[in-house]
């Protein structure tokens, strides 16, 4: 089994499955690619060789140590010792102990169960606590607040693997991203170095998209705890550039734009995964013509703005259907249609420059409105590539917060998702 995408290597007691799984959640919500037992094994496959494989090509080791995972023979003995034999080859590798239960209790019990007695300069291998690590809080579980602890201790793992990618890498080089929601083979069989995984917030079974709640205050934040990682983990060593591919809902796209807005100084190559179609996102916007987009405008009464960005499809009437179904308090529809029209054709292919000057054309006309008619709030209603919704989003800082909506197939309307502020 050779890993496409370089994946960190989740160690833990079967014992404590449910805390886990909610680990592994905040993991992939954070862009830590991820090798679990329970998640990535194959049909039919070996168990031992499966782990033993996995564990040899990991990028690196996470522990969930608790007193049970400390009578595990797998977590103490086997794959413990795989992580330092990876970690003794090549110093860039990365190891994180979560400390579930109190650090000493963990490490003493693993010592009394230790097949290894005795130990070079008096210091046990049974002891992680070196490595740079997470010590939850126990309070936490009992208050129930234990999303935020799950949340802390995997950006301690995602700050951990950054650091490995960038001794890895020389100066100047892009850090690449994956993004994916329900289908996103095409991304996991690129060489990306994180992979944002939010296909258990978008299940396949499932028509509806996560609720507002959920979309800003726990996915949108998670890509906030990104950002800051990337920012102090790989731009201060590497620079601010970064390739991203999204095979992923238009929202989680805007949302990664936004997250590499250009006030953050990032330079952005996004690749289109069905065609490998590459288009540019430069710190400094580029000029744009005032040809790229068909722009119209009608007003009602109301205090909000929709702003409809139809590229692939027209999104007029399906607009107007989705604010009289959601009630919404809309006094003017800015509708956007590329000049050549709506396509899956519409931006052409071999000009690397072209999808983002439209994308700065299009927030531009935003701001000449927005000057006309004072601040409002912003609605985004968006068909075509989740490439151009990258671009689009990394242009959207200075517009004030955009609330950004997904087209719900199964409803036949539009449905409210990530607020960006």
């Amino acid at each position: 089994m050779t890993q496409t995408i370089g994946k960190v290597f989740c160690s833990y007691a079967s014992a404590n499955l449910d805390e886990v799984t909610h680990f592994d959640l905040a993991l992939r919500r954070q862009g830590v690619p991820l090798w679990r037992d329970r998640t990535s094994l194959g049909k039919g496959a070996l168990t031992v060789e499966e782990i033993a494989q996995a564990a040899k090509e990991a990028a690196g080791f996470t522990f969930y140590l608790t007193l049970e995972a400390a009578q595990s023979e797998w977590v103490r003995e086997r794959e413990r010792a795989v992580a330092l034999e990876n970690s003794r080859l090549d110093s860039s590798f990365g190891i994180v102990p979560i400390f579930r239960h109190d650090r000493k209790e963990v490490t003493k019990h693993m010592v009394s169960l230790g097949a290894i007695q005795t130990a070079p300069n008096g210091v046990s291998p049974y002891d992680l606590s070196p490595f740079n690590g997470y010590l939850m809080n126990d309070r936490a579980f009992v208050e129930k607040t234990e999303h935020a602890e799950f949340s802390a201790a995997a950006n301690t793992v995602l700050r951990s693997l950054i650091r490995s990618k960038a001794k890895q890498t020389g100066a100047g080089s892009a850090l690449k991203i994956g993004a994916i929601t329900r289908s996103g083979q095409l991304v996991l069989n690129s060489p990306v170095d994180l992979l944002i995984d939010w296909t258990h917030d978008f299940p396949p079974a499932a028509p509806h998209f996560p609720n507002c709640n959920v979309s800003s205050n726990v996915l949108l934040n998670s890509l906030t705890a990104f950002s800051k990682a990337v920012s102090e983990e790989w731009v201060a060593h590497r620079g601010a550039r970064f390739q991203i591919v999204p095979q992923c809902h238009l929202s989680l796209a805007l949302g990664l734009g936004f997250t590499f807005r250009r006030n953050t100084g990032a330079e952005l190559t996004v690749v289109e995964p069905q065609s490998g179609e590459r288009w540019i996102g430069p710190r400094v916007p580029m000029q744009f013509t005032s040809d790229l987009w068909r722009v119209s405008h009608r007003s009602q009464n109301g205090n909000g703005v929709a702003l409809n960005v139809g590229i692939s499809r027209s999104v007029s009437m399906d607009v107007d259907a989705s604010v009289e179904a959601n009630a919404l308090d809309i006094g003017h529809f800015l509708n956007f249609e590329p000049s050549t029209g709506c396509s899956l054709n519409a931006i052409p292919s071999g000009r690397v420059e072209l999808a983002h000057q439209m994308a700065v054309g299009l927030v531009h006309a935003i701001g000449d409105f927005q000057a006309s008619i004072g601040c409002r709030p912003l609605h985004l209603f968006f068909a075509g590539p989740a490439a151009f919704a990258v671009l689009l989003g990394q242009q959207l800082s200075n517009v004030g917060p955009v609330q950004c909506y997904e087209w719900n197939v199964a409803d036949r309307r539009y449905v409210p998702t990530l607020l960006l502020q």
